[in-house]
Parts: C-alpha cells; structure tokens; sequence
C-alpha cells in the first residue's frame, strides 16, 4: 500500500505507470491518501509530481508492507553504451 499526503495536487507514477492522482487544492497531511501497489522483485522506481497552488509545499509519502523494503534516493541506472 502506498500512503501519500499533499499540499494541492500530485501525481505519482511506479515503474512508468500512473498509480495515483489527486487533483483538488488541500492542506498536506500524512496518510489522506492510500493506493494499493504491487512491487515487482528488484528495483523499482516511484516518481512524484507535486502542483503547488500556492503558499506552503508539503508532501508525504510512505510505503506500507514488509519491513524488509530498502530505499535508495537515487535509482540504479545502466551504465552508458559505450558508442
């Protein structure tokens, strides 16, 4: 389960595929919203767009499962081809 909180609207996307849009203005707070998500063995990549409409930015998003999940801020890319 994916458990997002935002200051106006986000979008948020998991291994390429939209997972989650919320389109209303609102304050952030954690856990407003919660999205069933399926993680594929290995690495996988989440991306989070947030629209600010104005004054304060917040968001808040967290993973709810196993314990034994490890976060990296910076995804694993291949190497370049050499060319």
């Amino acid at each position: 389960m994916l458990s997002v909180g935002s200051n106006d609207q986000c979008r948020v996307w998991l291994n390429g595929e939209m997972v989650h849009k919320q389109t209303a203005g609102r304050t952030a707070r954690p856990d407003q919203d919660k999205v069933p998500i399926h993680l594929k063995a290995g690495w996988n990549v989440i991306l989070a767009k947030v629209v600010n409409e104005g004054a304060a930015y917040h968001f808040y998003m967290r993973i709810l499962g196993p314990k034994n999940i490890r976060f990296n801020r910076e995804p694993k890319l291949p190497e370049p081809s050499a060319k």
